[in-house]
């Protein structure tokens, strides 16, 4: 992330290395994740917000959770995969038919946790 994250997020060493990590595994073709949660005002925009900008060359999506949808079992990872559901029928079919049914797009399905675990990773 270079010399401009210590401008913005001094005393955040251990945060930024980790997240220079999960980067270098993405450019080298791997799939990661973060999740940034904590008390009001511990820094996590500000975190989230250095990753962001050392991230332009990678595709990056994001979901806040919502307490409102704390009861939808699979809300956020509704909001989170809406852009790639065109896609869906390129997934093995047990990974495509959980997926569907977690989101809400099929009923009568079982959701596979495992499955849909595998298809968004």
């Amino acid at each position: 992330m270079g010399s401009r994250r210590l401008e913005v997020a001094l005393g955040r060493d251990t945060e930024l290395a980790q997240l220079d990590e999960l980067l270098a595994s993405v450019r080298g073709g791997s799939g990661g994740t973060l999740v940034l949660r904590g008390i009001a005002g511990v820094g996590k925009s500000l975190l989230l917000g250095t990753v962001m900008a050392a991230a332009q060359d990678v595709m990056v999506m994001s979901v806040a959770g919502v307490q409102s949808e704390s009861d939808l079992a699979f809300g956020a990872l509704s909001a989170l995969v809406q852009p790639l559901l065109p896609g869906i029928n390129a997934l093995p079919v047990i990974q495509a038919d959980s997926l569907r049914a977690a989101v809400g797009l099929a009923s009568g399905s079982q959701v596979e946790r495992l499955a849909c675990h595998v298809a968004v990773h």
